[in-house]
């Protein structure tokens, strides 16, 4: 005896292709108008539906389904005695499967959301009862709400209607599916109607995290609305919270540098503010000496990029979360394996470069792979925070050339270079915890200030990192003999504890153990001079400087060119500074706060 398919879908995909297979499996083919229409078109028997129930398609198609021959016929429960008399009596068949699909309302409303009438009409009635319906009774009838279930329901066709308990879990996959589906399309016409003046998200389990903040917040999970797709997958290890958010902000940051400059772009990420960005160009010869690379043919311009990453603040870098804008490969996979990392997310891996990632921290390093679509999508974002709720317009403003034209200071000429240089410090500050500054140097940066209340400590906060930078190049520094005992990471903090000259007693007879010589201190003139030999650094700031302060702090490191959005009751002070100290300063009007 034949069975009963329904069909009625906006989405056309694949519909063709399921009703030939339906009906080589014996079943007949319900529908009606374009779905029924299409069929035809493609030589497919259709039986409408207004054919079926004898009761005409009325109000210009708004009442189609709604009737008992269709409804009896998928909510009867066929092991119910009771529901089996009733049936027969009033001549209803089983619809053992239905294909449905809605009219498209989110489309409808984005495109003319003015449109009363239009909009009204695209309110699916029919389909969301089917969906309803066919999910409610899901252990007897199989509901297919989206084209891409359509092949699963063909390759497991055998399995839904001959092994029970396999069927019932497949079967009742589809209902979940269904009702996530109407569960959203309600909630956007409810958004719609009430001019969104109450919103309703849905947000569904994607993975179980590591844990929270802290190792006591165990129940920790990533959670995603349902019209969205992650940004990323995760290839190996599991995230915690602190994890993702690195991974995020990281991620939009290397990416944006990708858009805004075409340059291979890495920055090392610590408590969701970056502690260093570089950019892939040709080492100089002092980094070359610096970094110990005789051959620069094995060493690829990604590896390069997080080299320098890594280099502007060795010492926050320690245990990082890594991005980067380009495919890993082995000459970057080598670098990362000999350091203190979390994790990394990138665009791709080189297999080599990834199977040796997966050796880090016993086989937990956290290796995610990054997708750049949708990146900057203007929508609106939710936060929730001890159950109250705030949302703002997502921040997808890309940084480029265009905002860098307001020049307001005398010196007002700008090389490619240091153009380069601004963007990259914009890009890295609309990432880092605000109050925030950068100082940018030959394309990485070399000093960030995060997360400070004040902006004069932000600036000096940089200024020391940046200082600091630029010293453990001092040749000074780069003759110390360490015992062989003594591993990287604290050689860096041996060489900071050195710049930073604020021993106490004890720690110094317990930092002089540790060198095969005992290194000269070195003076404050000796400083001083050799931060002199740095050129052309570039500072940059999230929101304008209230004082000229921040100016006279920042030429102690030989600034010359500053962006800042500007918009102070001081500009002209600061202005004035800038000049005073034959500095070039750019306007670019936009605030770059990130909390």
């Amino acid at each position: 005896m034949s069975k009963l398919a329904l069909l009625s879908v906006y989405d056309k995909t694949n519909i063709v292709q399921l009703a030939e297979f339906l009906i080589n499996k014996d079943f007949i083919i319900l529908s009606t108008g374009g779905t029924a229409k299409h069929l035809v078109e493609n030589n497919i028997n259709v039986t409408n539906i207004s054919d079926y129930t004898e009761y005409p398609e009325i109000l210009n198609g708004r009442v189609k389904t709604l009737h008992p021959k269709i409804y009896g016929g998928i909510l009867n429960i066929r092991d119910n005695k009771e529901h089996q008399h009733e049936i027969n009596r009033l001549n209803i068949k089983n619809i053992d499967v239905i294909a449905v699909n809605l009219y498209p309302f989110e489309e409808t409303i984005k495109k003319d959301p003015l449109n009363k009438e239009l909009c009204i009409e695209n309110i699916d009635i029919g389909g969301v009862s089917l969906l309803r319906a066919a999910a409610k009774n899901y252990n007897d009838v199989i509901i297919l709400s989206q084209p891409k279930q359509y092949d699963i329901f063909m390759r497991n066709f055998n399995t839904f209607f001959f092994k029970k308990t396999i069927n019932n879990i497949l079967k009742k996959n589809f209902a979940l599916d269904a009702f996530q589906i109407t569960s959203s399309y309600d909630n956007m016409i409810w958004n719609w109607l009430n001019n969104n003046k109450s919103i309703h998200k849905k947000y569904f389990p994607m993975y179980n995290l590591k844990y929270g903040c802290n190792p006591h917040q165990k129940d920790a999970k990533l959670w995603m609305s349902y019209d969205n797709n992650l940004p990323f997958s995760i290839l190996n290890g599991i995230p915690g919270y602190i994890n993702i958010l690195d991974a995020l902000n990281s991620w939009c940051l290397v990416t944006e540098i990708k858009m805004s400059l075409n340059m291979d772009a890495a920055t090392s990420f610590k408590h969701t503010s970056p502690a260093g960005v570089g950019l892939g160009t040709n080492l100089t010869n002092q980094e070359k000496f610096f970094y110990k690379i005789k051959n620069t043919d094995n060493i690829s311009n990604i590896a390069i990029a997080y080299l320098r990453a890594r280099n502007c603040d060795p010492k926050s870098s320690f245990g990082d979360f890594i991005a980067v804008n380009k495919k890993v490969d082995l000459s970057l996979a080598k670098i990362i394996k000999k350091c203190v990392s979390d994790g990394i997310i990138a665009p791709d891996y080189n297999q080599n470069a990834f199977d040796l990632l997966k050796t880090k921290k016993k086989g937990k390093f956290i290796i995610l792979k990054g997708y750049e679509k949708n990146l900057l999508k203007d929508t609106i974002e939710f936060r929730e925070y001890k159950n109250i709720v705030l949302s703002q317009n997502s921040n997808n403003y890309l940084i480029t050339k265009k905002d860098l034209q307001n020049i307001t200071t005398i010196k007002n000429d700008i090389p490619d270079n240091i153009i380069n240089d601004m963007i990259l410090s914009l890009i890295t500050l609309k990432y880092t915890q605000s109050n925030s500054v950068g100082y940018a140097y030959q394309g990485q940066m070399i000093g960030i200030g995060a997360g400070q209340q004040s902006r004069i400590d932000c600036v000096q906060l940089a200024r020391k990192k940046a200082e600091t930078w630029y010293l453990r190049r001092h040749h000074k520094i780069l003759s110390f003999q360490f015992k062989p005992h003594i591993k990287k990471q604290e050689k860096i903090n041996l060489i900071i504890q050195y710049i930073d000259d604020d021993f106490t007693d004890i720690e110094y007879n317990n930092w002089k153990k540790l060198f095969i010589n005992i290194p000269e201190l070195m003076s404050k003139s000796d400083r001083e001079q050799y931060i002199e030999t740095i050129e052309n650094v570039t500072l940059a700031s999230d929101g304008f400087f209230p004082f000229r302060d921040s100016i006279d702090k920042a030429s102690k490191i030989n600034v010359k060119y500053v962006v800042q959005p500007g918009g102070s009751i001081a500009d002209k002070e600061i202005i004035k500074a800038c000049n005073e100290y034959n500095m070039c300063m750019v306007h670019t009007n936009i605030r770059l706060f990130h909390h």
